[in-house]
């Protein structure tokens, strides 16, 4: 959506190289300073923890979407969840 409202707008549109998005999750995981890595990349730090929340967003959607053929969550905390609620239902019916 963001991409569209700056083509509207006649921005120039520059998305993010996913190499250099795990280039750059790889360098903060193994303990470099922000700053560093920023300046190796040529990044703004904002630009930098943006693209972390977006690949954490992705990585969230594509857990949370998945589902068995028996309509339960894949997810632990979805199972969790699941199972608490019918075991309650299950209680209440008793």
């Amino acid at each position: 959506m963001e991409w569209a409202l700056a083509r509207t707008n006649g921005q120039k549109i520059k998305r993010p190289n996913p190499t250099k998005v795990a280039y750059a999750q790889q360098m903060y995981s193994s303990g470099r300073p922000i700053n560093e890595i920023c300046e190796e990349l040529r990044i703004s730090r904002a630009t930098m923890y943006r693209w972390f929340r977006e690949a954490a967003q992705d990585a969230n959607a594509a857990n949370a979407k998945k589902v068995d053929p028996f309509g339960v969550s894949t997810t632990r905390s979805g199972n969790v969840r699941r199972v608490q609620k019918r075991h309650q239902v299950i209680e209440n019916y008793r």
